[in-house]
């Protein structure tokens, strides 16, 4: 669903975690129709959960080339013990 109707630029494998903790996906990177910017996603499968992360440089912003985008998606760390200090821990949305 991430790319339907999307140019995509970039697919490839990721993954997350070195060793036996690796947990593999895919990293996508889309140009939005309309000119509406660029979109880089990641996407895992693990333990039950798909967890996915996506940022996106609009135009206004200009530059597609950035790196800042791919920091982004890359800043996941699936087990807590591997983090630097002062990481922030998201907790999982409650579901109604």
């Amino acid at each position: 669903m991430f790319q339907n109707g999307k140019k995509v630029l970039m697919d490839t494998f990721g993954r997350v975690e070195p060793g036996k903790d690796a947990v593999y996906g895919r990293k996508i990177v889309v140009d939005l129709p309309d000119h509406k910017g660029r979109t880089m996603g990641a996407f895992y499968f693990t333990k039950g959960r798909l967890i996915s992360l996506e940022a996106t440089v609009l135009p206004a912003n200009g530059d597609f080339g950035s790196p800042d985008p791919a920091l982004f998606v890359d800043s996941i760390a699936l087990v807590l013990s591997r983090t630097e200090p002062g990481a922030i821990e998201l907790e999982t949305p409650k579901l109604e």
